[in-house]
């Protein structure tokens, strides 16, 4: 058996192999060379003889031929790369000369293993043909993937509602970066945006395909927070968290599972968002990795600034609320504990999935106090909390579910939300230093 690779490169269309595959039947012993000289036909397979023509000229014996195709780069449309005829080949074909006993098994063996072979081309070229049916479609359409992706990227725009977070209130020059930066990230990783974007505070989240397949790349300016946060989520693995599927760290890009961005924990009743927060920081507390911050840390180190700010504010609530979360943190600076925690979980920052109900995005990883984040959980859904009494519910209702003590609960709310407080009313917040109050009233002694 014999296989012959031919190139056709149609201009701009990609490249395709063609197959060829020819085999003879030998002869029999009888029908040497003379024998056939005597049909007219000379020793080598499509010479005419003397007084004979083409058309007379008898084709050699069990001639097959096949032909298959097979892609390797992208389709062109093929309509016109098949074209062609056997006749020309066959003429070509070389005698095939008896052979030994053992070079004849060993002839056999290359055979069955060239059919395998060829059984796999003709596969991969009937999907291929398939693929290049599509694809020329597409072409008639002027909508080729990768330059339709291409498109769609240098169309995007930065939404002004994200342009107005407080991160690019001193410079906004990243912000400008992003429409080639999206544009860079689909073609190195062969994406197509699908939709417009989404955002937090802090990054750009697009809707992409790769294939039948869909993901999320994030985009956000580079630096620290973006190492601390591929980190956490390739720590987590996908436990509780969305997965990371793969990331520039330099470009700040992500590309990560996709999720529904239109169903978070804010689209359900806040007191079932509770249980679901309480059960999530339960989740995710597994054994923390070696070198990462703890909650003692930044406690101890926040807490032994706060009576100066404090005072540097001009002592914006009651010196017995600040007594009460210094107190408050001197306890929690004596509870250390070796399992991870997400210092950045609220109702926003869990989506839904499909491989899991919810899923959390942007964790920070830290170690020690899983209740440390708990007033954030609070305070980012007081709004529907319209008394005292609701507070007191939901925040009995998360540290069920997470397992916490209640005490030990509420000095984690009393010591962060004057954390917050303060921090607040530093950069200039007024919503949130509001909410902190109410909840600090709700929960105080």
């Amino acid at each position: 058996m014999g296989r012959q690779l031919q190139h056709l490169t149609p201009p701009d269309r990609g490249m395709w192999v063609r197959f060829v595959n020819r085999s003879t039947r030998s002869l029999p012993r009888s029908s040497g060379r003379r024998g056939n000289a005597r049909q007219g036909i000379s020793p080598r397979h499509g010479q005419v003889e003397p007084g004979q023509t083409a058309a007379d000229t008898p084709r050699p014996a069990k001639v097959r031929e096949r032909r298959f195709y097979a892609l390797l780069a992208h389709p062109p449309i093929v309509a016109d790369a098949v074209a062609g005829t056997r006749s020309s080949a066959r003429a070509r074909m070389p005698r095939r000369a008896s052979l030994p006993l053992g070079r004849r098994t060993q002839r056999d063996g290359h055979r069955r293993a060239a059919a395998r072979d060829l059984r796999q081309i003709r596969k991969r070229a009937q999907a291929g043909r398939r693929g290049s049916a599509r694809l020329a479609g597409m072409h008639d359409q002027g909508d080729h993937p990768m330059s339709r992706g291409q498109r769609l990227t240098g169309r995007v725009t930065i939404p002004s509602s994200f342009r107005r977070m407080p991160r690019w209130w001193t410079s906004s020059a990243w912000l400008e970066s992003v429409p080639e930066l999206a544009s860079t990230m689909c073609r190195r990783w062969r994406l197509e945006i699908t939709g417009e974007p989404a955002h937090g505070s802090n990054a750009l989240v697009f809707p992409v395909r790769q294939g039948d397949s869909m993901f999320v790349l994030r985009l956000t300016s580079p630096g620290d927070d973006v190492v601390a946060q591929v980190s956490a989520l390739r720590f987590w693995a996908g436990r509780g968290t969305v997965e990371l599927v793969d990331a520039d760290v330099d470009a700040g890009a992500m590309l990560l599972e996709g999720l529904d961005n239109t169903r978070s924990l804010l689209h359900i009743p806040a007191a079932d968002a509770m249980v679901i927060l309480g059960a999530m920081m339960r989740r995710l507390a597994v054994p923390a990795p070696t070198g990462v911050v703890s909650t003692v840390e930044v406690v101890e180190s926040r807490a032994a600034t706060l009576r100066q700010e404090w005072l540097d504010l001009g002592r914006p609530f009651d010196e017995a609320i600040l007594h009460q979360a210094i107190l408050a943190g001197s306890e929690l600076g004596r509870f250390d504990s070796a399992v991870a925690v997400n210092g950045d979980l609220h109702s926003a920052q869990v989506l839904r999935g499909t491989r899991e109900h919810w899923l959390t995005v942007d964790p920070v990883l830290l170690r020690g106090d899983i209740a440390y984040d708990l007033a954030r959980v609070l305070w980012t859904r007081i709004d529907e909390m319209p008394d005292r009494a609701s507070i007191t519910d939901h925040f009995d209702a998360a540290v069920q579910a997470a397992g916490i003590e209640a005490e030990h609960g509420r000095n984690s709310v009393l010591f962060r939300a004057v954390d917050y407080w303060l921090w607040g009313l530093r950069v200039g917040l007024t919503e949130d230093p509001e909410r902190c109050r109410r909840l600090l009233i709700a929960l105080s002694t």
